[in-house]
């Protein structure tokens, strides 16, 4: 698994989200992406993008004013299970 850095400080919605995922669908399966985003948007927009597109959002933190996002693109489709995504997940429904 290989991790790689995407830094947008200091662009503004919606330029980082649409940054990050332009970055997943270039890195392999299995590797991570770690996105530093200064807007606070981010805090919304990257777990939403998980969510549609079935990453893993592996960690969610702030480092002083910027946001740190640690997303998987999982190895395959089932891998995505919502026990792993952050407390930013929706909700799960109960049966």
């Amino acid at each position: 698994m290989t991790a790689h850095i995407l830094d947008t400080t200091g662009l503004s919605c919606p330029l980082p989200v649409l940054k990050a995922e332009k970055a997943m669908r270039r890195i392999a399966k299995g590797d991570e992406l770690e996105v530093r985003a200064s807007d606070p948007l981010t805090a919304v927009d990257i777990p939403h993008m998980c969510r549609t597109h079935k990453y893993l959002l592996v960690s969610s933190t702030r480092d002083g004013d910027v946001l740190v996002f640690r997303i998987r693109r999982p190895r395959r489709d089932h891998d995505c299970d919502r026990r792993h995504l952050s407390e930013w997940s929706a909700p799960r429904k109960h049966d």
